[in-house]
């Protein structure tokens, strides 16, 4: 099809994916890995009949949430507003989860513990009021920040900055295609992020076999 050299001097595909936004409080880089997780599908096992605590309101806030319900002893849902973000046919199943307690007008304010996540504090948003709940685990799911400063002078970002590519996934650079999770789109999945990488590579090959 082309050597390597050809590759890297008429086409490119950019895979960069998109990282989650952070709190940054107190105490979320120092239990990474010990308690503090951005990935429930990831980690939910780990934390069967343990207590943990969700951070966020929006579809995927709630969505994480419902699927460690399955796993853990009592789940807290923290969210700054007062009311939930999510669609309401997952806000409906949130709250039929008996396991399940929703904390409105709050934010995390400090994670703690000895080794391992053993609390979390709670600043509410009325009053300045700091509460603690007792928890094992911080799940954080307030969005993501996509991986593409590199390119912000190359190819055109949405207002978000995430890359802007049509359904064969071009960019409005010639030869320079995305996909995956750095690209704007409604939905971030990995079978979506699979099949964008499918049409990018189908679309590079057919770029290169160009005259």
């Amino acid at each position: 099809i082309c050597s390597d050299e050809q590759l890297s001097a008429r086409s490119v595909i950019i895979a960069t994916g998109a990282s989650p936004k952070r709190l940054n409080i107190p105490g979320e880089n120092k239990f990474m890995a010990k308690g503090v997780s951005y990935c429930a599908i990831c980690d939910a096992p780990l934390f069967k009949g343990k207590t943990v605590a969700v951070i966020g309101g929006g579809n995927a806030a709630v969505e994480e949430a419902i699927f460690l319900s399955r796993f853990v002893k009592k789940l807290y849902l923290i969210h700054r507003r007062d009311s939930l973000r999510a669609t309401a046919i997952l806000q409906e199943q949130l709250k039929a989860i008996s396991n399940c307690q929703i904390i409105f007008s709050s934010i995390p304010f400090r994670i703690l513990g000895e080794g391992r996540v053993s609390a979390l504090e709670l600043k509410s948003v009325l009053d300045n009021k700091i509460t603690k709940i007792s928890c094992e685990g911080v799940f954080i799911f307030i969005g993501q920040v996509p991986n593409t400063d590199f390119v912000k002078s190359i190819v055109k970002l949405d207002e978000f900055g995430y890359i802007i590519a049509d359904s064969r996934m071009r960019t409005r650079e010639e030869g320079i295609f995305a996909c995956g999770d750095c690209i704007a789109k409604n939905l971030r999945q990995v079978i979506t992020a699979a099949s964008d990488g499918a049409q990018a590579a189908y679309s590079l090959i057919n770029y290169l076999s160009q005259p």
